[in-house]
């Protein structure tokens, strides 16, 4: 049969009643079975008995959009409500007072960088009593000080704040070594003629997660994984062909 395109994939973890991880937007899903064998050819040239040693299922999910389902499957994390949001280059004209707080100051998180518009210097962060190109700020409100001689001058500032009910956010911490669970993978082709062409992997493992910042482009994540024997069923992979 031929297939064109890619439908979706789907991660189901264990345990009862799990919520789906959905790879809804995918540029990719691959599933790649590689056997390994053992040959023997004695005194002939040619081969002339093969044994199958081992097999290892392994493959990769291409996409522009990750849950953090899929961050706490890999990393044994528990994903929580809230996350950081950045505001780049927020505009402060005519500096005056030596002080500004910025617009997100009551959720303030961290301070990323200022700059100064009208000389186009970096100003330089310290602890107390800014001289002229330097500045301090605290950490709680977002309030900006500054040396007098500044004032007068355009600053930008770029930082991030605290959405407590906006998105979710994924804390991966040093931990000792222990056993994990994996999870069910689905990945279809689209299907329009009744005649599927999917796979099931019994239970997978992600092993590696690459995120890529890019100018003028969709920010990409890979997943790769490795699949292991379900425990209950010694299943492996499941295909579906509409043949």
């Amino acid at each position: 049969m031929i297939s064109f395109n890619v439908g979706f994939a789907s991660a189901i973890p264990a345990g009862a009643n799990p919520t789906p991880i959905p790879f809804a937007i995918l540029d990719g899903f691959s599933v790649d079975v590689k056997p390994e064998y053992a040959l023997y050819d004695g005194q002939w040239i040619h081969t002339k008995v093969v044994a199958l040693k081992k097999a290892k299922t392994s493959g990769k999910i291409d996409t522009i959009a990750v849950y953090a389902g899929a961050l706490a499957q890999i990393f044994g994390a528990t994903p929580a409500v809230g996350a950081q949001i950045p505001i780049i280059n927020e505009v402060k004209l005519a500096l005056s007072g030596a002080a500004y707080t910025v617009a997100q100051g009551a959720a303030f998180a961290a301070d990323c960088f200022v700059m100064n518009l009208t000389t186009g210097a970096q100003m330089v962060r310290v602890a107390a009593a800014p001289s002229a190109g330097q500045y301090t700020v605290n950490p709680a409100t977002g309030a900006y000080a500054f040396n007098a001689a500044d004032n007068g001058s355009n600053f930008s500032f770029t930082y991030t704040y605290t959405g407590a009910a906006v998105g979710k956010q994924t804390l991966i911490q040093n931990a000792v070594g222990a056993l994990v669970t994996g999870v069910q993978l689905y990945g279809f082709a689209p299907n329009t003629s009744g005649k599927p062409l999917g796979v099931k992997v019994w239970n997978a493992y992600f092993d590696s997660y690459a995120l890529a910042f890019k100018a003028d482009d969709f920010v990409k994540k890979s997943l790769s994984w490795f699949a292991a024997e379900d425990p209950a069923t010694q299943n492996i992979i499941t295909q579906w062909t509409g043949e």
